[in-house]
């Protein structure tokens, strides 16, 4: 998600990393790290139960597991994130990814209690005001990047037919991908999706449409891996 807000700890000293010509403060890697973890663990334990995470903690198995899981949840939520960042930073505008840390432990708490994960860790925040085409541009441009992802994971399940550990891999990335994006493309709250469908009816339709066979893909409803 891409907020776009006027807000003064964006312009507090901070230390910069650049990296080609996109820039992050050290406050922005902090953010992004926590906020990565925080939703990994969130969905091991909505997959599998606090229970589960409090007996199989630091076990082969569990270091398995979040492997499996940085290599797809993780991609998939930090990639989102920088596609709004990157985008932001070519329309000039200064953008920092924040957490919301109250968010991250109601989704962390919500996912033990509820059938349902709330994903809503954060989001980058931009200095200025955007025009309707830029904010749907850099809206859509989180999704874009999950569709990608789910692209990618598609062609090499099909091309290759991994099994296992690495079939896990390439099936959990389809299917955390198509979700990402289904889940932030909807056109409600602060999500990407309300900002997208203001901005263009046939892109948002287009991009939602996409996003929706990748995430039937990583169901099985469309046998393709």
């Amino acid at each position: 998600m891409a907020d776009f807000v006027e807000f003064k700890e964006i312009r507090k000293k901070v230390k910069l990393f650049k990296i080609g010509k996109y820039k992050f403060s050290d406050i922005e890697i902090k953010h992004l790290s926590i906020a990565m973890i925080a939703i990994i663990l969130t969905i091991f334990v909505h997959n599998f139960g606090i229970t589960s995470l409090m007996n199989s903690f630091l076990s082969k198995e569990f270091f398995i597991i979040l492997g499996i899981y940085a290599l797809t949840i993780g991609t998939g939520f930090l990639f989102h994130e920088l596609g709004h960042k990157f985008v932001a930073q070519h329309y000039k505008f200064v953008s920092e990814f924040r957490a919301d840390f109250q968010m991250l432990a109601f989704m962390f708490i919500g996912a033990i209690f509820l059938p349902i994960i709330l994903l809503a860790p954060g989001a980058v925040m931009i200095l200025g005001r955007p025009t309707v085409r830029q904010n749907g541009i850099i809206s859509v441009a989180g999704p874009l990047v999950n569709l990608a992802l789910a692209t990618i994971f598609t062609i090499i399940g099909v091309l290759f037919r991994p099994e296992g550990i690495l079939g896990n891999i390439v099936s959990t990335g389809v299917l955390v991908n198509g979700f990402l994006g289904v889940f932030n493309m909807l056109p409600i709250w602060v999500l990407d999706g309300k900002k997208v469908w203001t901005w263009s009816k046939p892109v948002y339709t287009i991009v939602m449409l996409t996003l929706i066979f990748f995430l039937l893909i990583g169901f099985g409803k469309i046998p393709l891996l």
